[in-house]
């Protein structure tokens, strides 16, 4: 027995020396750590002790320590004090000091949130261990912003209670304080209101004749249950109900809803990509304020939460032109055009919400259309509308799809072309424009939102695929100081992936980086790939175009193939998760030649359009407003707000012999040419997206022609880069442009 009592400390002993970088692998990252020397252990002789006023989190926290180890009464011989500040100090509600030494573990907090917030830290310390070992020390923390929130769209994909619940675990876990759920929208209403069944009997069934694929709502019992899981946990769930646009699932049940008695026909006067905008509900009828008095006034019985979203956005007005009453309408207000009367509409749904004791907050065309400022701004599309909204005086939650919206693509491999890509490394480098919100005014920014919309399995795994560990990286920037150490996160968050195991949340495992479609200029083609830190993680590849698994050959270090291999490799992880597959290929090529031309200048000739238009075969089109000469690739003019086209040519001299690759990162779209053939397409409207293609160049000067054109919802943005020879990747510089 004294022989096991010696090895038992020497495990400790060792365990606790490997334990001192924990305090480093925390996410968020605490406001301030100071580590100590020695741990403390968790063991059966461990006493918890919780003050009074936190009471109802003491079964929780045990119930999480006994999942890993018992805890029995037997004599104690370390302890955990769980405890309220007796005077409020700078932590805020949601703040909390944790003191670790090797005997005691001491949390304190101003109030029941900061508690349970300490809670989770301690947790994280303690969780992947198989032996409960905590380093010592002390840490101060508490959030940035008060707004750190996730929207789930269960409108298009309805999700069972167990999935929202399992969800709310995780949120909790890493500090998520706001479940936004998008409760209706075209394609199905979700919440039962008993003043109007029709809209779950009828509006919650999937319509086969629109494609619809997801039935289901939520009783208001099992919203109940949702929604005190959720408030124990210290997450506020906003319900939100789409209005005007994206109705046709209320509309369906209660077809005097629209201005001619049915969901419409999609609106192909909207330019976003052709998706498919049905008619909105009629805000010239009386009745659609009545109707929307009882759903509201349920919904606000319902939520104990401060805010109902409201939805607001894209919604096509064309069917009110022609609608006899809301003309009359807007006949009667003096409303100028059919974006003043959503702005009415709007304002009469907010004082329907106020009368309930309740705050409005909407998506941001609202306050394009006019709100007053007592009206809450999500920006969605852009940055520049929650900046100009908190510069109006309106609180703003940031939710710029570029970056935030978690149904887009993940895949950060810029050789390859998705839909729309928002991978890691763009949530957790993104930096929100403080400085163009004035000093005075940084007090309307509540925080920061990500999103996921539509999915297409009800059992929550690929939801949670699409959204992990994406969300990790945006609790960090909601709780932590702004910081773009991209490298040092993933560092930490490589100790998170068999806490997510733990928590049984799938995720997306990170395919293996360095397979492209490529061109070279010699017979064999070195396969170099890499992976970011994963524990557990081999690279598995096959060279015969098969899909490889954990049983094919594992890549250990960079080899050469012979060009035309198609190699294909996926991640593998030790607990059977597995990447995609990705495929690379090359072919040999010979150098495109340059031309010789004579008495060139610096500077590139542009073109400036102006003109409707999503696709760049449309630029023909388009009224031609100015020639000049630039010295570079950029948009010439701030006052070129959207609707304009850009068409850059001239000659690009090459430094040297060799294969360059060429970036072309816009929003929306753009194209490169070389020699008149098209080398980088990345056309349409768009949120900001990369493509790369590369291409072998001879030294010397090659025609060339670059297009871009702005016109959609999204942020105006577009930049051309090379990389090459002794040339790393950049903006392509002035000294290499000339006409």
């Amino acid at each position: 027995m004294k022989n096991f009592s010696y090895l038992f400390i020497f495990f400790i002993v060792i365990s606790c020396r490997q334990q001192t970088d924990k305090l480093d692998m925390l996410i968020p990252q605490p406001l301030s750590v100071e580590k100590g020397k020695g741990c403390f252990t968790f063991c059966p002789a461990t006493a918890v002790f919780v003050d009074s006023s936190f009471a109802d989190l003491e079964e929780y926290f045990i119930k999480a320590i006994e999942t890993l180890t018992p805890l029995s009464s037997s004599p104690a011989i370390n302890y955990v004090y769980i405890l309220r500040n007796k005077e409020k100090d700078s932590l805020g509600e949601e703040g909390y000091f944790l003191s670790i030494n090797k005997t005691k573990i001491t949390l304190r907090a101003n109030d029941r949130k900061g508690a349970f917030y300490g809670m989770q830290t301690l947790l994280q310390l303690i969780s992947a261990e198989p032996v409960l070992v905590v380093p010592c020390g002390i840490i101060v923390d508490k959030p940035r912003y008060a707004w750190r929130g996730f929207m789930l769209d269960v409108a298009r994909q309805f999700y069972p209670e167990e999935v929202i619940l399992k969800l709310i675990d995780a949120l909790a876990f890493y500090k998520i304080n706001v479940l936004h759920l998008h409760l209706s929208d075209d394609q199905g209403w979700r919440i039962e209101i008993e003043g109007y069944p029709e809209l779950t009997r009828v509006g919650a069934i999937a319509n086969k004749a629109f494609g619809d694929k997801s039935s289901g709502f939520y009783s208001k019992n099992t919203m109940r249950k949702i929604i005190q899981y959720a408030s124990f946990r210290n997450i506020t769930i906003v319900p939100e109900i789409d209005m005007p646009g994206h109705s046709r699932a209320a509309i369906t049940a209660y077809p005097w809803l629209s201005c001619f008695g049915g969901p419409g026909r999609f609106d192909k006067t909207n330019p976003r990509d052709n998706l498919p905008f049905y008619d909105p509900v009629c805000p010239g009828n009386s009745k659609t304020y009545a109707f929307y008095q009882t759903v509201l006034g349920e919904i606000a019985a319902l939520f104990p939460g401060e805010y109902i979203h409201v939805g607001g956005d894209e919604v096509s007005g064309t069917c009110w032109k022609s609608c006899s009453r809301c003309q009359a309408l807007m006949k009667k207000e003096k409303l100028k055009d059919v974006n003043a009367l959503q702005s009415y509409f709007a304002q009469k749904i907010q004082k329907i919400i106020e009368s309930y004791g309740k705050k409005a907050i909407g998506w941001d065309e609202l306050y394009e259309r006019g709100i007053p400022a007592s009206f809450s701004v999500m920006a969605w599309r852009e940055e520049q509308w929650g900046i100009e909204a908190a510069n109006a005086g309106h609180k703003v939650v940031f939710s710029p799809c570029q970056y935030y919206y978690f149904n887009y693509s993940q895949v950060a491999d810029e050789e390859r072309r998705y839909a729309v890509a928002s991978p890691m490394y763009r949530v957790y480098t993104h930096r929100l424009a403080m400085g163009k919100i004035s000093s005075a005014k940084h007090q309307n920014v509540m925080g920061m939102e990500a999103c996921f919309w539509g999915g297409h399995d009800s059992t929550g795994t690929a939801l949670f695929e699409a959204v992990f560990p994406r969300l990790i990286a945006l609790a960090e920037k909601a709780w932590s100081r702004e910081t773009e150490d991209y490298n040092a996160f993933l560092h930490r968050l490589g100790h998170h992936y068999p806490l997510l195991d733990q928590m049984n949340i799938p995720y997306y495992v990170p395919h293996p980086e360095g397979l492209y479609d490529d061109v070279c200029l010699t017979k064999e083609y070195e396969v170099n790939l890499t992976l970011p830190p994963l524990p557990g993680a081999e690279i598995h590849y096959t060279l015969n175009g098969s899909e490889p698994d954990r049983l094919s050959a594992l890549y250990t270090t960079p080899f050469k193939v012979p060009v035309g291999t198609v190699i294909r490799a996926r991640t593998v992880l030790s607990n059977g998760r597995m990447s995609i597959p990705v495929t690379g290929t090359s072919r040999k090529v010979s150098l495109l030649p340059a031309v010789k031309v004579d008495r060139l200048a610096a500077g590139v000739r542009t073109a400036i359009y102006k003109g409707k238009i999503t696709t760049l075969r449309d630029m023909p089109l388009m009224t031609k407003i100015a020639d000049t000469i630039m010295s570079g690739l950029f948009c010439p003019y701030d006052s070129l707000k959207k609707n304009f086209g850009l068409s850059f040519t001239g000659f690009l001299s090459i430094p040297a012999d060799g294969v360059y690759s060429f970036y072309l990162n816009s929003c929306d779209g753009s194209n490169l040419f070389l020699h008149g053939d098209t080398i980088v397409s990345n056309d349409y409207c768009h949120p900001r997206l990369t493509i790369v293609r590369r291409v072998a160049l001879a030294k010397g000067m090659h025609p060339f022609r670059v297009d871009y054109f702005y016109s959609s919802i999204f942020e105006k943005h577009f930049v051309v880069e090379v990389a090459g020879p002794g040339l790393p990747r950049t903006e392509i510089p002035a000294g290499m442009l000339f006409h």
